[in-house]
């Protein structure tokens, strides 16, 4: 996963990446989202510093004044509702973030499958077998080590288990 700053900084090339990559995401809203909850965050911790600061005045009191009672349980009751929606903001921020891709470098050539790749050199000799040598998949799935079918079903790709 990138770090949001680094997604703040470099949203051109994420954009473009999500354009070629054919993901469905708006990452303005993903801005606007991680600019509330960072606001939300800083305004969790304010009222934290001051639930703190109220908590030490009625240690000095001794005993709290019903003043001092309301004053907490305003204190707490605010501090509650905004961490459940720091909550709900992280949460929708979570879910857009996993659908940021990874940014490839410049020299990546941009298809639309992997009959597009180029290939930039060989190294070595190809040997050559009196028969069809089998692709890694097909022995991994003959000796029942790889699963692609339920991998792409979990991780919606090519992956495998």
């Amino acid at each position: 996963m990138l770090d949001s700053k680094y997604i703040r900084e470099n949203a051109d090339r994420i954009r473009t990446a999500i354009k070629h990559k054919k993901i469905v995401l708006d990452l303005d809203e993903l801005i606007s989202i991680d600019d509330e909850r960072r606001k939300l965050t800083q305004e969790a911790e304010e009222i934290q510093r001051s639930r703190n600061e109220h908590a030490a005045q009625v240690e000095q009191a001794g005993k709290p004044t019903p003043v001092m009672i309301a004053s907490g349980k305003k204190i707490k009751d605010s501090l509650i509702l905004l961490e459940q929606k720091l909550k709900s903001t992280e949460s929708k921020f979570n879910e857009l973030m996993l659908l940021v891709p990874n940014v490839y470098s410049e020299d990546t050539p941009v298809g639309s499958d992997e009959s597009d790749n180029k290939e930039l050199r060989k190294v070595g000799t190809v040997p050559s077998f009196g028969f069809t040598p089998k692709s890694h998949e097909e022995i991994g799935r003959g000796l029942d080590l790889i699963d692609t079918v339920r991998g792409v079903k979990v991780a919606g790709f090519r992956g495998y288990y």
